[in-house]
């Protein structure tokens, strides 16, 4: 439902159609939040407006921290992804690039970080969606992704669900 405009000038939504977009909002934070995986969320500028519990707990960033441009931090400098994430964001398109996040204990491990648009109905980036695809500890050289996938799945990676253990 779309709002409309009181005398006052201020804008007013039906509240049964507020209370039920909180309640799904609370949902899927709650389903984001048990997904054994990293995610965070972007506004177009590239500020933080969400971090997962997997984020938080693997960084140690809290939320306050961690959120605008916060998250920034849990990267290794050399790995920032400035000059990258800058390119994506106004170019608007998908983004990969394998990155050094920083555990809560100072350790760096290697990620295939991944970001995504998402679109309002003007074709506009309302939000970025970001998330890790596994650590992996790179030999002299990087592998290739095919060589990653053919490697044995267990060597290497550090899912969320296993650190909880």
């Amino acid at each position: 439902m779309e709002g409309t405009l009181s005398r006052t000038g201020t804008n007013t939504h039906n509240s049964d159609a507020d209370e039920v977009s909180n309640v799904v909002e609370e949902r899927l934070r709650l389903i984001i939040d048990t997904i054994p995986t990293i995610v965070w969320r972007k506004l177009p500028d590239g500020s933080a407006d969400f971090l997962n519990r997997n984020f938080r707990e693997y960084t140690g960033l809290s939320l306050e921290h961690g959120l605008g441009w916060g998250w920034m931090n849990a990267f290794h400098p050399d790995d920032r992804l400035k000059e990258e994430w800058r390119a994506a964001l106004a170019a608007g398109e998908p983004f990969e690039k394998e990155a050094r996040l920083r555990r809560a204990d100072g350790q760096y491990r290697w990620f295939l970080i991944r970001a995504v648009p998402l679109r309002d109905k003007q074709r506009n980036v309302a939000r970025w969606v970001w998330n890790e695809h596994g650590h992996r500890r790179p030999e002299k050289g990087r592998r290739s992704r095919s060589a990653h996938h053919q490697h044995n799945a267990n060597d290497g990676l550090d899912a969320p669900a296993r650190r909880r253990g």
